[in-house]
Order: structure tokens, then sequence, then C-alpha cells
């Protein structure tokens, strides 16, 4: 079961990172869905294996940080 967790983890950093490389070409349809897909990954990175918890954890959580936190804090503060 955690093996399929981190399996499923990586997948869903791959298709997060797809869709925010889609976004930096100026096609927004697919923020949604790739902001779900690496919260989706990033809690299912919790529940892996060690080599692909840290996969998960750190690819996750950085395209999370990149596609949300960043603009939030840019349209706030800036």
């Amino acid at each position: 079961m955690r093996k399929i967790a981190g399996i499923l983890s990586y997948g869903l950093f791959l298709f997060g990172i797809a869709s925010f490389i889609v976004i930096l070409f100026g096609i927004n349809t697919f923020l949604l869905a790739g902001v779900t897909a690496s919260a989706i990954g990033l809690t299912l990175a919790l529940f892996a294996e060690k080599t692909l918890k840290k996969i998960g954890l750190i690819g996750n959580g950085t395209v999370l940080l990149i596609a949300v936190a960043v603009p939030f804090i840019v349209t706030t503060f800036f």
C-alpha cells in the first residue's frame, strides 16, 4: 500500500509539473487541475515509502509553492 501511494504521488507530481509548464505558455485552464493534483500528491506522499516520500514531499511542495504561494504573495504585497 505504501509503494502504491508513493507511485501515485510521483505520478501526480509529474502531472503537476506538466500542467505548470503549460501554464507558463499562457494556457491558464490547467491551473486548478495542476494544483489539485499536487495537493493530493502531497497528501499521498505522507503515507509513501522513504525514497518516494522525499520525491513526493519536495516535488509536490515545490509545485504548490510556485503555483500558489508566490503569486499570492506578489499580488498581495507588491
